[in-house]
């Protein structure tokens, strides 16, 4: 019986799956800031009467701003470091050529490889926890002005 461990590619299928909600993450940040400056349109035209009416606009103006800075913040990559790595392409684009890129490569085993995905996995992780705390911020602040903002055109048709 072979004692190769069966859990090769596990790192890899790790990988895809959080690089897919890397996607997902910059997707909702994009809907945000999108439905955001929609909203912000919308409230721009409203017809303002009374003093009440104009702090309303600007607490729902002041979210709407906090919820894009917020998705923006999800939205900006990371800074890379210089420095040669195997997975991520910022690193990648260090190696002087190609060739010298595939003799690292190939110098892996199965297990140094399960180990540059791990490595590239925990950064990952870390990476997708702070796209999903600024866009919970985005969301949360975005609803406040979705919600003072009905309030605000009850107000106004009232």
């Amino acid at each position: 019986m072979s004692k190769e461990k069966t859990y090769f590619g596990f790192s890899k299928d790790v990988n895809d799956y959080y690089n897919h909600y890397v996607s997902v993450a910059d997707a909702k940040s994009a809907a945000v800031i999108a439905i955001s400056f929609l909203l912000f349109d919308f409230i721009i035209g409203l017809e303002r009467n009374s003093c009440s009416q104009d702090v309303l606009f600007y607490i729902i103006s002041f979210s709407l701003v906090l919820s894009c800075i917020f998705s923006l913040i999800a939205v900006f990559p990371r800074s890379p470091k210089d420095k040669k790595g195997l997975i991520f392409w910022e690193n990648v684009r260090n190696f002087k050529t190609k060739k010298e890129y595939f003799e690292e490569i190939e110098k892996l085993d199965k297990k140094e490889i399960e180990e540059k995905y791990a490595s590239q996995n925990y950064n990952l992780s870390n990476l997708l926890h702070r796209k999903h705390f600024y866009i919970r911020l985005a969301i949360i602040t975005f609803i406040v002005a979705l919600v003072l903002l009905s309030i605000l055109y009850v107000l106004i048709n009232a």
